[in-house]
């Protein structure tokens, strides 16, 4: 297998940040009577109680529904390369019209989201690079689930490039095909790699964590 090589990249220079409200584009607010806002509360009332009667038809099916949020908030470094992603909480039980036949079998899928801050080297963080150890033979993070995901609000990690910056909120789907578990155990595999510039060897970085009981 070929090694993948890493190369620096040059210096990012500051940038001034300026909110919506200091550069004027958001205008002055003023008290009084909305003319719409009793219709808009009856819309809401309306939705609410709609989505409200579909999560409660849906409960017993595999491809409805809407998980259990757990929290997690745990951050690692791969010291060589500079990365920091932080594993900020999974969603357990989720629904999948695509995955349906396994939930229904005693299986489960579950969102994992995190947060990536890359270091000074090029290159991309993928989905490839998570696995769920708990799991042997379906232990790969779920690329076929990426359209399902966004249907439901959720952006999937794929190939995040290192040259971006700082992540948005990203995803990782896992589906377990046969029996669920309490908790899992998942790892984060950065592998070999080599300096592009010196010719130095990079390590294997590798790092486990926790996904909660729902």
């Amino acid at each position: 297998m070929t090694r993948s090589t890493f190369t620096r990249r040059a210096a990012v220079g500051g940038f001034a940040v300026l909110t919506l409200t200091s550069c004027g584009l958001i205008g002055d607010l003023t008290e009084g009577d909305d003319p719409t806002e009793e219709e808009t509360t009856e819309e809401e009332t309306t939705e609410e109680e709609t989505t409200e009667e579909e999560q409660s038809e849906g409960e017993t099916d595999g491809s409805t529904g809407e998980g259990t949020e757990v929290q997690i908030g745990e951050s690692f470094t791969d010291e060589e390369l500079g990365d920091t992603i932080t594993v900020v909480s999974a969603l357990r039980d989720m629904p999948s019209e695509r995955h349906a036949s396994f939930i229904e079998e005693g299986g489960e899928v579950l969102y994992v989201q995190i947060e990536i801050s890359p270091g000074e080297y090029s290159g991309a963080i993928g989905s490839i690079d998570f696995l769920n150890t708990s799991v042997p033979g379906q232990d790969k993070a779920e690329g076929t689930l990426a359209t399902e995901m966004r249907d439901k609000g959720y952006e999937p990690l794929q190939t995040y490039a290192r040259t971006d910056g700082d992540s948005p909120p990203l995803w990782l789907a896992f589906t377990v095909h046969e029996e669920r578990q309490d908790t899992y155990t998942l790892a984060y595999v950065r592998p070999e790699a080599s300096d592009a510039d010196s010719g130095e060897s990079i390590p294997e970085f590798r790092h486990e964590f926790e996904i909660p009981a729902g």
